[in-house]
């Protein structure tokens, strides 16, 4: 339910500023976010059309580095923030 879900995503969730965590530890989410976008993309392989939907995609920080990569990328996310 709506409520059940609101336990555990709160706003803190997300964070409360334009990162989420400490800089330094923000540094080393930031750098796999980019590793993982590029392992995701080498997967897609030759296709030409690269459209990716991220369910759960919390801050958009895997979309931002997928579309750096090329990709058409859309993301969900309870929060009913606009990713993508």
């Amino acid at each position: 339910t709506e409520a059940e879900l609101g336990r555990w995503y709160h706003a803190e969730y997300y964070g409360l500023g334009p990162s989420k965590f400490a800089a330094p530890l923000q540094a080393l989410v930031d750098r796999s976010v980019k590793r993982q976008a590029s392992r995701i993309m080498s997967r897609l392989g030759g296709t030409t059309r690269r459209r990716i939907l991220d369910i759960g995609c919390g801050r958009g920080t895997l979309l931002a580095a997928l579309a750096v990569e090329g990709a058409e990328a859309i993301g969900l996310e309870r929060s009913g923030r606009d990713l993508g």
